[in-house]
């Protein structure tokens, strides 16, 4: 699995953001969510933001 997909997965974890609530709000299915995490398909740099926002979003608890 590439680093980048593994660091933004155990954030995920860390902040308590269950995957399916992340992948209604990027726009994509469960299973590719999943996909992307665990480096079966390219995360592309677009989803990558999103989820980086989620994540800062659910630390400051701040929505943007």
């Amino acid at each position: 699995m590439p680093q980048i997909e593994k660091e933004l997965k155990r954030e995920l974890e860390d902040v308590g953001l269950p995957l399916k609530t992340v992948a209604e709000s990027i726009g994509k299915s469960y299973s590719t969510l999943i996909q992307y995490l665990n480096g079966f398909t390219p995360l592309p740099g677009e989803i990558r933001l999103k989820i980086r926002r989620l994540i800062d979003e659910r630390k400051t608890g701040n929505k943007s």
